[in-house]
């Protein structure tokens, strides 16, 4: 398995592998706090999902 990849081009792994694809996980944070400020309900959830920060 890989570390990071192209995340369209992939199957899903679960939220491990998810968390491992953007590289960094200060990237990572900085995806889920996006996601809490934009989508925070979660609607757009039928992807490769990055779950909204919690708080």
């Amino acid at each position: 398995m890989r570390d990071n990849c192209y995340i369209n081009l992939s199957t899903d792994n679960g939220p491990e592998w998810r968390r491992g694809v953007w590289g960094s996980p200060a990237k990572y944070a900085r995806l889920e706090q996006a996601k809490a400020d934009w989508d925070p309900c979660n609607l757009l959830r039928f992807n490769k999902n990055i779950q909204p920060k919690a708080g």
